[in-house]
């Protein structure tokens, strides 16, 4: 029978992660909501004794909430007083190829929409504004950069922000906006096998054949979630992201419109979209300006010669501080809208392409600019959460990884939902400031000093005088710092500094 043998010690994680203010929310707390997720329920059944499973996803989400950003680190830190987990426990749970990561992330998405619908307050004069009506659904890939030529399934991929080729994996990742907030809901790994060039000797994967030959494998069965995800590694990010929208739409999460980059719009990607739930789905998708034509009053015109077909019917949008040219055209038999778009102080024009016909330009751009919240998602996750900064050689370890953070990032998302934070960097500081970097020596020099306030009410005395004069005394100094530990001495230094700054 399955031995929960740190419950004690984790249910005192929640205490030193409470927060000053009574109305604030932590991690620990929200995610308690989360514990019914049916997920979450059976994830149990991968251990067979020791401790329960549930609780050691528990300390993998508060990770990035410590000080020290690792399971090494992280073990070794004033963490251990509280917790009897060793460092092998929580590498096996991440190594277990039997877990499937992506229904537990998607739960934790059910699961927070849940709460939320169930908690939040409808005002009483709803907005006109269209972005808090629509629900989208938000695709786009970024890079994960690694260091080891040994990580299982690793290769050379093309990042366009550097406009070169890294060492690591190409990250699809799939978002949904609700009407107030975007959060993750599915992701897919991938590699770039590269082209064959001719008169040059042929790489795969940018990688020679000893680096190729050295790369960590590992046995998986044919039915295990850790297979089928790293046979993802070979798909298309076009076939990973039909599957997904498929995925989404079963389990009930049907957006109004699909955003995308022009790097993925595509006659078989618009009809596949077109095809989901009856036609409810539209596209909104940014678009190259190149060779594909658009059937155009009876004949066909690429985007380049329809702009200077029609640059004469350009209008002004003094709200958005644009000029745009609006054509309906159709697509391989797909009527669409194009919107050229240039703002005041740029010289080229930019087009956006939308399956809805009826949508207008303002609202048209309002919707699309929704995409680039998953870009802030990429930037806070990688920056706050460990988003792809995992190095292991197993590739399960990857996928669990990228799954943590992206459920700490809808943790975080209600949090500060509720909390009406204005940004997400702002709960995590806030967070992390009163986390378990607070050891069990320093609440009790806290328990301290609150007796002492209560001694200073009951006698009249002068509190501030007092304290100066206590910490005046070199005794004094040296026994507050031997029960405090000297190796925690920097560490509460830097939550001082913290403080200051804040």
């Amino acid at each position: 029978m399955l031995q929960n043998q740190n419950v004690i010690k984790i249910s005192e994680l929640q205490g030193i992660l409470n927060n000053k203010s009574a109305t604030a929310l932590n991690i620990s707390d929200v995610f308690k909501d989360y514990k019914v997720c049916k997920a979450l329920q059976n994830i149990n059944k991968y251990k067979v004794k020791g401790i329960a499973v549930i609780d050691i996803l528990t300390a993998l989400l508060l990770l990035p909430f410590f000080l020290e950003e690792t399971i090494n680190g992280m073990i070794k830190s004033s963490v251990s007083l509280i917790t009897a987990m060793q460092k092998d426990t929580l590498y096996r749970l991440k190594n277990n190829d039997k877990i499937d990561w992506r229904k537990i992330l998607l739960s934790t998405f059910k699961r927070s929409q849940k709460i939320i619908n169930r908690e939040s307050i409808e005002p009483d004069k709803p907005s006109n504004d269209i972005i808090s009506k629509v629900k989208c659904l938000v695709f786009d890939d970024t890079t994960f950069c690694k260091t080891g030529f040994k990580i299982e399934g690793i290769g050379k991929v093309y990042d366009h922000v550097s406009n070169a080729f890294n060492l690591g994996f190409k990250m699809l990742g799939c978002c949904f906006w609700d009407g107030k907030s975007l959060n993750p809901i599915d992701f897919s790994l991938h590699s770039e096998r590269g082209k064959k060039k001719k008169n040059r000797e042929f790489h795969p994967f940018g990688l020679t054949n000893k680096q190729l030959k050295n790369r960590y494998t590992k046995k998986r069965k044919t039915s295990t979630p850790g297979n089928l995800r790293k046979k993802e590694l070979r798909k298309s990010k076009i076939t990973v992201m039909k599957e997904m929208l498929q995925r989404a739409v079963h389990n009930k999460i049907i957006p109004d419109y699909v955003l995308m980059d022009k790097w993925f719009i595509s006659e078989e990607l618009i009809n596949f979209i077109r095809n989901l739930s009856k036609g409810h789905i539209h596209v909104i998708a940014a678009c190259k300006k190149d060779r594909r034509k658009y059937t155009y009053r009876g004949k066909l015109y690429n985007a380049q010669e329809l702009l200077r077909m029609n640059i004469d019917k350009r209008k002004h949008c003094r709200s958005m501080k644009m000029s745009y040219i609006s054509i309906l055209v159709e697509y391989k038999g797909i009527p669409l809208r194009l919107y050229f778009n240039k703002p005041r102080n740029r010289r080229h024009w930019e087009l956006l392409v939308t399956t809805d016909i009826k949508l207008s330009f303002i609202d048209t751009l309002k919707i699309y600019r929704l995409r680039w919240g998953i870009e802030v998602f990429f930037k806070e996750s990688k920056q706050l959460l460990l988003l792809g900064k995992c190095q292991s050689r197993d590739f399960d370890a990857h996928i669990a990884d990228i799954t943590l953070s992206m459920m700490r990032y809808i943790l975080l998302n209600q949090r500060k939902r509720f909390n009406a934070y204005e940004t997400l960097g702002e709960v995590f500081k806030d967070t992390r400031l009163f986390t378990l970097e607070l050891t069990i020596g320093q609440r009790l020099w806290l328990l301290f000093i609150e007796i002492c306030c209560q001694l200073f009410e009951l006698f009249d005395m002068d509190e501030d005088l007092f304290m100066v004069k206590l910490f005046s005394i070199p005794e004094f100094e040296e026994i507050v710092f031997y029960y405090l530990e000297k190796k925690d001495k920097s560490k509460i230094e830097k939550i001082d500094e913290d403080k200051n700054v804040a």
